[in-house]
């Protein structure tokens, strides 16, 4: 993370946006890894985890979102 800081701010943000789709495909794996696996021992476990990755889903757009805007 530190050569980070040496780039100019425009660099960084195309940087964390490359990071940022990154995460968000690994999201999308992971979601479809849990709606697939049938054998989940408790529904609200299940629930609970599309939840959670429901938000960090929308809270990395958001982000995206502030970074094209900048």
């Amino acid at each position: 993370m530190d050569r980070l800081k040496d780039l100019p701010s425009a660099d960084r943000l195309r940087q964390r946006r490359k990071s940022i789709e990154t995460t968000l495909s690994h999201l999308e794996n992971e979601r479809r890894q849990v709606e697939q696996n049938t054998e989940w021992m408790d529904r609200l476990a299940y629930q609970n985890r599309l939840r959670l990755l429901d938000r960090l889903t929308h809270w990395y757009h958001e982000e995206m979102g502030q970074i094209d805007q900048a």
